[in-house]
């Protein structure tokens, strides 16, 4: 294992790690705790964005791609409009204040933050980062198994307790945050070694048992994508995750012998509950909502916050649309989604035009990271998962000694 893990510092970073993967609600009798340690940076990171954000654009050399900076600055002022639409249109909608717009500040404090961590301390960092993160999930899963083993009466668990939410709530969100390090532990490991094939099986464990019908098929396609340039890494974590599987069913052999207990928290950690089609059924109908509030609306959308405000005056809950692309066509319109994707625009063009070779493994990470993020947006809203800014804002540095 490498040494910098068991350093001060190595300590540190698993522990702020463990932070940002852990959202977990606690109840000591009559109260209600929620421990989301991600909040803590995120406050910091905020207050620093904009001031950081302007020092990266007077400095077009730290970009790997120079005109992602206005790009960014483009997608900025969307979301500045689509607010400022919304409230003349419907009036103050809190979920537009702060899960949209000071979101988008939020994302783009942990894009720096990134950026920041790769001009301080170049390539190498990334190595400790995803080294960290993975042992960080490892100890979110024994936590969670060891609490659904012992039925923890401290914390609350959703019906379906037999899936692994990460204690973050969010078994999607999880998968998500999870094949994003594993694609970019692929990419840094060309030649692994047994603990970085160890570290990539435990992310497929994880991948299995947050039982994300759409991390399954996403991590399909991108192993398949990535093992024509990574296959010792990926075929290794496949052995590796299956080796790890078979250990957990043994290891719960010998506890259910010795307590007398007949689960297999593992085995039942990876079957489909049975409300899978009734959330298929619920997210579709959300899908054409959202459809008919774009057709209402189709140059500029019907402003920030329409849909979940609609959803509330109608049927008296708060539902979003749960796919990033009808989200961006109901609320922004067709001219608000060609604007708000333009850094995305901006890294498919300069990658097809000046870096179209398939072994530039660094321009390749770029696109597969954006991949990553456009099927997952298909199902579910993920456009602004931080982690995904974070790993994104590190790779689009470049490091001027």
């Amino acid at each position: 294992m490498p040494k910098n893990l068991y350093s001060l510092n190595g300590i540190l970073g698993l522990l702020i790690a463990t932070g940002l993967v852990m959202n977990c609600r606690i109840f000591l009798g009559d109260y209600e705790f929620n421990f989301n340690m991600a909040d803590i940076p995120t406050a910091i990171l905020g207050m620093v964005t904009l001031l950081s954000l302007g020092w990266g654009i007077i400095h077009p050399k730290r970009w790997l791609y120079p005109h992602l900076r206005w790009a960014l600055v483009v997608m900025g002022l969307v979301v500045l409009f689509g607010f400022l639409h919304g409230l003349w249109v419907l009036g103050l909608v809190k979920w537009a204040l702060v899960a949209r717009l000071i979101g988008w500040v939020v994302c783009l404090g942990f894009f720096m933050a990134g950026m920041a961590l790769k001009w301080q301390f170049g390539n190498i960092s990334a190595r400790f980062w995803v080294n960290a993160t993975a042992l960080a999930i490892l100890l979110a899963i024994i936590i969670e198994y060891y609490l659904k083993k012992t039925h923890g009466f401290w914390y609350q668990y959703p019906a379906d307790s037999f899936r692994f939410y990460g204690l973050i709530l969010n078994p999607n969100a999880y998968s998500f945050f999870i094949l994003l390090t594993l694609v970019i532990m692929t990419y840094l490991y060309k030649n692994p070694q047994w603990y970085n094939l160890a570290m990539g099986g435990v992310l497929g464990i994880g991948m299995i048992i947050t039982i994300s019908a759409t991390g399954w098929v996403v991590m399909g396609f991108v192993g398949l994508l990535m093992v024509w340039f990574r296959p010792r890494f990926i075929l290794g974590a496949v052995l590796a995750t299956m080796v790890l599987f078979a250990l957990l069913y043994g290891m719960e052999l010998i506890i259910n012998h010795f307590t007398g207990l007949n689960e297999f928290i593992i085995i039942q950690g990876t079957q489909m509950q049975h409300g899978f089609t009734e959330v298929n059924e619920e997210r579709s109908a959300l899908f054409w909502d959202g459809l008919d509030l774009f057709l209402a609306n189709p140059i500029l959308g019907a402003g920030l916050g329409a849909f979940i405000h609609n959803q509330y005056q109608t049927i008296g809950e708060y539902h979003t649309i749960h796919n990033g692309f009808m989200w961006l066509l109901a609320e922004f319109g067709l001219v608000g989604m060609v604007l708000f994707l333009t850094p995305a625009w901006v890294i498919i063009k300069e990658f097809f035009q000046f870096h179209w070779n398939w072994l530039l493994n660094h321009h390749k990470l770029i696109m597969v990271l954006l991949g990553v993020l456009a099927l997952f947006s298909l199902p579910h809203d993920m456009f602004y998962q931080r982690i995904f800014w974070f790993y994104w804002g590190f790779f689009v540095a470049r490091r001027v000694v």
